[in-house]
């Protein structure tokens, strides 16, 4: 049951990314960072167990799990090395604690490597140029092909985003 279950999501998310940047957007992306793309933040915390853990902002009892890109994407995309750093969580995924706007999530972004080089662009495109406040470069298809050649993963995009001085915190080990 549990490999019919793996089995029938790969295939759900190959179905599904079939399209404009926009498309891929609403139903990859959305899900966690809202259509607005002010993000989630979940009461209680979303996940629970020994497996994961909670964060809380002090004293509100409020547990956030994914961050907003909205008023956020752009900041990290003029940083040097930004580009590559968003390039590589789309494509590696994230773990880790990480503040945006003063607010600690921690979530858990997922890798689409599933997704072909060009539907990566497409829907980073699609995500820079509705929440960013200026001009973007294009980031092309190429670009994750190149990307794909390289040895990382969703805590080596932890460690590039800590030294892009965006803090990111890997859970210890229990």
């Amino acid at each position: 049951m549990r490999y019919l279950f793996l089995s029938l999501l790969v295939l759900f998310n190959i179905s599904l990314a079939q399209g404009s940047g926009q498309e891929i957007y609403q139903q990859l992306c959305q899900v966690c960072h809202q259509k607005d793309a002010l993000g989630t933040i979940i009461e209680g915390g979303l996940f629970s167990g020994d497996n994961f853990h909670e964060t809380r902002v002090e004293d509100a009892g409020i547990a956030a799990a994914f961050p907003p890109l909205a008023n956020n994407i752009s900041r990290t995309y003029k940083l040097q090395g930004g580009p590559d750093y968003l390039k590589s969580v789309l494509l590696y995924g994230l773990v880790g604690k990480i503040t945006v706007n003063s607010q600690i999530y921690d979530g858990i972004m997922p890798s689409w490597a599933n997704l072909s080089d060009q539907e990566l662009s497409d829907v980073l495109n699609f995500v820079l140029s509705n929440w960013s406040d200026e001009e973007i470069i294009e980031i092309t298809a190429t670009e994750f092909t190149v990307l794909r050649q390289e040895n990382r993963d969703s805590e080596t995009n932890c460690q590039a985003r800590a030294q892009l001085n965006l803090n990111c915190q890997l859970s210890q080990e229990k």
